[in-house]
């Protein structure tokens, strides 16, 4: 990493903080302290300095975005990491760079980057225990470790790892506690058959091959999806494992509003909950209160380069058709239909695995 690029990160990072700095009455007021707002600010220059990378490729040199998806994205992801109390310092929270399939005015497919809010698994726990006062959990299981696992009228559960390093040993299950007060309030195991078919079901984790000749995606002689793990999955497969343990477990347990906001952001990782579409940011179906008008304000600048790209508030063309549909199509149904060349209105109509 050189100086010169740790400079230019710092110089858009300064940018960024002095937009949302200026819109106070929109950002502000979801910190309860001046004290953590700065904290808040300082964990993000830092974490900017060490991956510079997430603004380079959000921003121009000269201090422009380079889309507004990706400027969008990005002062989302930054309210929702605020509004969840996490600082994104790539410990407790992160942002994921991720690529978005396009197609411009001249019907040339383009790529652009976005960003996405990344609750991590630390930064679950520490909220978890600061408003329930309970003591969450997770773990992976491997070959390796001598693992009980009881159910029943007398659960248990005994996992003694091992102390030899072995990097044969294959990932069995996962497992989350939670505890209060020195007592097991509610615990879930999960087979890493359950974990590896919630990974081929997520669109952003999972890859799925396509037969042209069958014109249908492949599938093993089980019915199972044919592919490759790919994305947050692939780079981060143990946080990912222990989150989707924590985020079964943490559907059982009575949590408090505060804690389930950041479930919620979690969920947009998997394919079995709807995902948030981070840069609708003035939808006008949404609730104000929760979304101050100042705050968003600050996002819907628009550049020049916009007005070379078909982009609807409701959803994103199909890149094939160049139609517009109901549902609104999705980013990952765009980049299937790139992918497999196909319109978004066929893939939706053939049979999901």
């Amino acid at each position: 990493m050189t100086t010169q690029v740790q400079a230019a990160s710092s110089n858009q990072a300064e940018m960024i903080i002095a937009t949302i700095s200026k819109e106070q009455a929109g950002f502000r007021e979801v910190f309860k302290t001046q004290k953590a707002f700065d904290k808040f600010k300082s964990n993000f220059r830092l974490m900017t300095v060490k991956n510079p990378d997430i603004l380079g490729d959000l921003i121009l040199p000269n201090g422009e975005f380079k889309t507004k998806e990706g400027k969008q994205s990005l002062f989302m992801s930054l309210f929702q990491a605020a509004h969840d109390g996490l600082v994104i310092d790539g410990k407790r929270s992160a942002l994921v760079l991720f690529n978005q399939n396009q197609e411009d005015i001249n019907g040339k497919k383009v790529k652009i980057k976005t960003v996405q809010y990344f609750p991590m698994v630390l930064g679950i726990r520490e909220k978890v225990y600061e408003f329930t006062g309970m003591l969450l959990e997770a773990q992976i299981v491997y070959s390796n470790d001598y693992f009980e696992w009881e159910q029943g009228d007398n659960p248990k559960l005994i996992h003694k790892p091992s102390l030899e390093l072995d990097d044969t040993a294959k990932p069995l299950a996962v497992y989350a506690v939670a505890r209060k007060d020195g007592q097991v309030v509610d615990r879930v195991v999960m087979r890493i058959a359950e974990i590896n078919k919630i990974t081929r079901s997520s669109k952003s984790g999972f890859k799925q091959e396509w037969d042209k000749a069958a014109n249908r995606y492949k599938t093993d002689a089980t019915g199972n999806p044919v592919g490759e793990v790919v994305g947050i999955w692939k780079d981060h497969w143990e946080e990912m494992a222990k989150k989707t343990a924590i985020r079964r477990l943490a559907k059982q347990l009575p949590l408090v509003e505060e804690v389930e906001s950041i479930i919620e952001s979690v969920d947009q990782y998997y394919q079995d909950t709807p995902r948030k579409n981070v840069t609708q940011l003035n939808d006008p179906s949404q609730d104000n209160k929760s979304r101050p008008t100042s705050f968003i304000s600050a996002t819907e600048k628009t550049d020049p380069e916009d007005e070379n790209r078909q982009i609807n508030k409701s959803g994103i063309s199909c890149p094939i058709t160049g139609e517009y549909l109901e549902p609104p199509i999705t980013h990952e149904e765009a980049a299937e239909a790139v992918e497999s060349g196909l319109s978004v209105a066929e893939l939706r109509d053939i049979p999901k695995p």
